[in-house]
C-alpha cells in the first residue's frame, strides 16, 4: 500500500515550485477590478479560482478565510502545505490545519487528518484514532474515505481484519466512482476465483465514468464492436482517452480514421493523433505516422501541421471535434 501523501495531486500546477511572497506586487491583480469577496466562503471561491493565476491573492483569500475558521479554506491550506505548493512544504502545520478543518465539521479535512495519522505524516501516528476518522469521513459519503476504510478493514489498519466488511465498502466506493475501488472490481471480475463477464463489463462502464483510460478504450471497443455501431458513443470515449493525453486512445483513434471501417477515412486526423501518441514515445504510433505520411496528400499533412501544433491537447482534440461534426453536418 502506496502512501497516500507521497502521491498528491497537483493543486496549482505552476512552472516553478517557490514559496510565494505575500507582499510582492501583482500588477495583473492590481489592474484587476473586482469586488473583493467579503464572505469566508466567497473568498475561499476566488481563491481555488485564482491558485493558478493569481496565486499571491488566492493565498490572502484563503488565510483570510482560514482566519475566520472557515473549514474548507483551513483543508485547502493544509493541503498547499503538504504539497509544497505556493506554500514551503510543512508537514506539522499541514496536519494541524486538517484537524482544526475537521474538527470543524469538512469531509475532505476528516479523511485528510485520517491519513496523516495512519502514516505519521506531520503528527504521531495513531492507527485506532485514524480508523475513527475514517468511518466519520465515510459515513458523511467521501469516496476516497470509503476506500481507505475498506483497505483499513482489508489490510486490520486500526481494527480487526475483517474481509466481508471490507469487500462491501470496496464496492460502495467503487459505486461512487473511485478509480481504485472500480479497477480492484475489474479485477475481481475478470481474474478472480469465479470470473464474471457480465459483471466486468459493468464495472468497465462504470470506470469509463470515472476516465478511466483503459476502461474508456474497453468500452469505445464494445460499442464498435456492438450488433448496431454505436461510432458516436465510441468516438466520444476515445476523445476523452485523448483529452488525458492516454496513448492507447491517441493510437485507437488513428487507426479509425485511416481505416475506414466505421466511418469515411480522414487523414488529418489520423496524421494528427498518430503525432500525438508518436511525440510520447510511442513506437507503434511513430511507425503508423510514417505509413500514413506516405498515403496522405500535401494539403492534408499541412492541415494536420497546424492542427498539432497548437499550445494544447485540449486545443487539438476540440479542433478535431469541431472538424468531425462539421464534415458530419
Amino acid at each position: 500500500m502506496s502512501s497516500y501523501f507521497d502521491k498528491l495531486p497537483n493543486l496549482a500546477p505552476l512552472k516553478t515550485k517557490t514559496a510565494a511572497q505575500p507582499g510582492a506586487f501583482d500588477p495583473y491583480a492590481f489592474l484587476s477590478v473586482r469586488e473583493e469577496p467579503q464572505a469566508p466562503e466567497e473568498r475561499f471561491k476566488e481563491a481555488r479560482s485564482l491558485l493558478i493565476s493569481e496565486p499571491h491573492t488566492a493565498l490572502k483569500y484563503l488565510e483570510s478565510a482560514a482566519n475566520e475558521e472557515h473549514a474548507a479554506s483551513l483543508d485547502l491550506l493544509g493541503m498547499l502545505y503538504a504539497t509544497g505548493e505556493l506554500l514551503e512544504k510543512n508537514e506539522k502545520r499541514a496536519a494541524e490545519l486538517f484537524r482544526k478543518a475537521a474538527v470543524l465539521g469538512e469531509s475532505r479535512a476528516k479523511f485528510h487528518l485520517a491519513m496523516a495519522l495512519r502514516e505519521g505524516f506531520g503528527t504521531q501516528k495513531n492507527l485506532q484514532e485514524s480508523f475513527a476518522w475514517l468511518r466519520i469521513a465515510a459515513r458523511e459519503k467521501f469516496p476516497e474515505a470509503i476506500f481507505a476504510l475498506a483497505e483499513a478493514y482489508d489490510l486490520g489498519i486500526g481494527t480487526e481484519k475483517n474481509p466481508e466488511i471490507a469487500e462491501r465498502f470496496f464496492s460502495e466506493a467503487a459505486f461512487k466512482g473511485e478509480k481504485r475501488a472500480v479497477e480492484r472490481m475489474i479485477r475481481l471480475s475478470s481474474q478472480g476465483p469465479m470470473p464474471n463477464p457480465r459483471l466486468c463489463l459493468r464495472w468497465l462502464f462504470k470506470g469509463a465514468e470515472a476516465k478511466i483510460p483503459y476502461c474508456l478504450l474497453a468500452i469505445a471497443r464494445y460499442w464498435l464492436e456492438h450488433r448496431t455501431p454505436a461510432v458516436e458513443k465510441a468516438l466520444g470515449l476515445l476523445e476523452e482517452g485523448a483529452l488525458i493525453e492516454d496513448i492507447a486512445c491517441l493510437n485507437e483513434l488513428s487507426a479509425f480514421w485511416s481505416s475506414g471501417r466505421f466511418a469515411p477515412k480522414d487523414y488529418v486526423s489520423a496524421v494528427v493523433y498518430a503525432h500525438m501518441a508518436a511525440t510520447r514515445s510511442d513506437w507503434r504510433a511513430q511507425r503508423h505516422l510514417e505509413k500514413l505520411r506516405k498515403t496522405a496528400h500535401r494539403e492534408e499533412l499541412m492541415e494536420a501541421a497546424a492542427i498539432a501544433s497548437m499550445p494544447s491537447s485540449e486545443e487539438v482534440v476540440a479542433a478535431l471535434i469541431k472538424r468531425r461534426q462539421k464534415r458530419a453536418a
